[in-house]
């Protein structure tokens, strides 16, 4: 039995999404192109970077305040104030080159603190540094001592695909990461809360039954704009997770074959009615003999299976002949228009070269209304003229601001005083893990609870009733590999827990 898409219904306050499009209303990509989008104009600059050393226009950031000022940007290997000036000039930073391997996220303490995470390039680890505001000459800082600081713990390798999403309760942040460890090939997803407490422990959420050796750390990883669901590409499929943003709980959904046995595709985005799901592919790299990338569109809230969002797939774009060789490199939803902006790019251009000139690199091409159905979703190419300069890979990776309080949930209870470890993290036990025969699940509480345990395709496997004290459940007739355990109640998920079923 597939698991049925539910759309989830998020409240979001209008001020909170107002502050969300300021927030997200500079861009900043490709060495030095500065793109500010207001409500009635899209403007088109540059801002001053040091160095493009080795991988050009490749994972920039930037962030912004809630009435669209500037605060911070950076190129992977230096971050910058407004104007200009490099912050970590003795503090070197050494970030994963690629799209999606770093942000910078505000802190929840103030509107001058931030932090920048990144994926070190060495270690292959999830690092960060703290970033203040020095109020005697207000300029921002990083000091050694708070930058360049592990978070990962050791027995995790090659983090890659990085993106921080808000908490339930409109205040916290979740950070999300998929990992890969070496020792045995499983690659989790490493959730972790950052609260008023600061980066809190990591739950590892093992939901995939197919590996990926390689295509795991490209590509982006993407959360609708409702929250709910998350999306990945993995070479020639995309993964679908529900995503709970009270306990940051990720399960499985559905896996979609696009270009089966064919390693091409680069890049997903959510409609910002969350009712479409897009995905690219590169020319370059995908198997079509003419070299040339494509867009699919998948019908997310037409779809009651996963049967069926797969039959919804429909081919919305496909670059002309004359751009053979080139590919589709990044796609990123620009909130105030609701266009799904994308890049086409050249392969192999090096630094410094801006001798490739053909139209498709510089313009930002759109999908002018990805929240219609099929054609009428209306890509365009050549939407937006980069005053001259050469786009040469992915757009920006920022936090999901869209997202305010979860209304009617138990997130939005939460207040100043009240943890969300306090509320979300009562003190179950399920063991041993691994499991062979039996499964003990302590219940700490004085009441009774709903468990579900869910396979790593996300169908569920078996729902009992727990117990105050707990209960014994046997497992002897569960396939081998990964589950998620899930606590619920009242209808809200209080503990979950990843397990691994041996023989």
């Amino acid at each position: 039995m597939k698991s049925q898409f539910i759309i989830l219904v998020v409240g979001i306050f209008l001020s909170a999404q107002l502050k969300a499009q300021n927030q997200m209303s500079n861009w900043f990509f490709s060495d030095s192109i500065h793109i500010i989008f207001l409500e009635d104009t899209i403007e088109v600059n540059t801002l001053p970077i040091s160095d493009s050393i080795g991988w050009p226009g490749y994972n920039y950031n930037i962030i912004s305040n809630s009435i669209g000022e500037i605060q911070l940007y950076s190129n992977y290997r230096y971050l910058y104030d407004v104007y200009g000036n490099i912050i970590n000039d003795i503090v070197p930073i050494y970030t994963a080159p690629n799209i999606g391997t770093s942000l910078i996220c505000p802190s929840i303490q103030n509107n001058e603190e931030f932090y920048y995470l990144y994926l070190d390039n060495e270690l292959a680890r999830l690092r960060y540094c703290n970033i203040k505001l020095n109020y005697g000459d207000s300029a921002f800082f990083i000091t050694e001592e708070e930058c360049n600081v592990l978070l990962d713990d050791d027995t995790v390798n090659y983090t890659n695909r990085l993106n921080v999403v808000k908490h339930g309760n409109g205040r916290d942040w979740w950070i999300i990461n998929k990992v890969h460890s070496v020792s045995d090939s499983l690659q989790p997803f490493n959730v972790r809360l950052y609260n008023e407490g600061g980066f809190n422990d990591p739950s590892y959420y093992y939901t995939d039954s197919i590996l990926d050796s390689y295509y795991f750390q490209f590509g982006q990883m993407t959360v609708s704009e409702q929250g709910d669901l998350l999306a990945m590409e993995n070479g020639d499929y995309v993964k679908i997770y529900k995503f709970d943003r009270c306990t940051g709980v990720i399960i499985h959904y559905c896996e979609i074959q696009i270009l089966p046995g064919i390693k091409g595709l680069q890049s997903v985005a959510f409609s910002q009615n969350g009712h479409y799901l897009y995905v690219s592919s590169e020319g370059y790299d995908s198997g079509d003999v003419n070299g040339i990338s494509k867009i699919w569109q998948f019908n997310i809230g037409g779809s009651s299976t996963c049967e069926e969002l797969e039959a919804s797939k429909q081919l919305v774009y496909e670059e002309p002949e004359s751009y053979y060789g080139w590919d589709i490199s990044d796609m990123l939803l620009e909130r105030n228009s609701g266009r799904i902006y994308f890049t086409i790019i050249k392969r192999g251009i090096a630094p410094g070269d801006d001798t490739v000139t053909g139209s498709q690199n510089l313009h930002l091409h759109a999908i002018m209304e990805p929240d219609l159905l099929g054609e009428l979703c209306n890509v365009q190419e050549n939407v937006l003229y980069l005053n001259g300069f050469v786009a040469r890979a992915g757009l920006p990776n920022m936090p999901n601001y869209a997202l305010g309080a979860w209304e009617g949930s138990p997130c939005d209870t939460l207040n100043e005083t009240n943890s969300v470890a306090e509320v979300t993290s009562p003190p179950f036990k399920a063991y041993p893990n691994p499991v062979q025969d039996h499964l003990y699940i302590d219940n700490p509480l004085p009441t009774t609870c709903q468990a579900v345990v869910f396979n790593a395709m996300g169908q569920e496997v078996e729902g009992f009733v727990l117990q105050p004290g707990g209960l014994t459940v046997s497992t002897t007739s569960w396939p081998t590999g990964i589950y998620q355990l899930i606590v619920q109640q009242e209808n809200s998920n209080i503990w979950k827990q990843s397990l691994i079923k041996m023989e």
